[in-house]
């Protein structure tokens, strides 16, 4: 059982209610290869303190994302199930 809280925007929330939390990496990020082929490096992302802002997904909603730069809590261990039969770096993309 998790202690504490994270704030997200104006909202709080319990590490009961988190699954997954991802994180992004400014200059050159783990983005999709089409994206990368139409946008300039490096690329950046704003930050709270820029006018951004986190997304939050609302509970029963299935997204993808990403296994990479991932904290995966109790709640969403289930997500971690990856193919084991191709590399790692193409696992999360299938």
């Amino acid at each position: 059982n998790y202690h504490g809280s994270i704030l997200f925007g104006s909202k709080k929330y319990s590490m009961e209610q988190i699954g997954v939390l991802q994180f992004v990496a400014n200059e050159n990020p783990d983005i999709d290869a089409i994206h990368r082929m139409t946008k300039p490096l490096p690329m950046y992302f704003k930050g709270r303190n820029q006018g951004g802002s986190p997304i939050v997904t609302p509970l029963h909603s299935f997204v993808p994302y990403n296994a990479q730069a991932t904290i995966h809590t109790p709640n969403s261990l289930w997500a971690t199930l990856l193919p084991s039969t191709v590399p790692g770096r193409v696992s999360d993309i299938w």
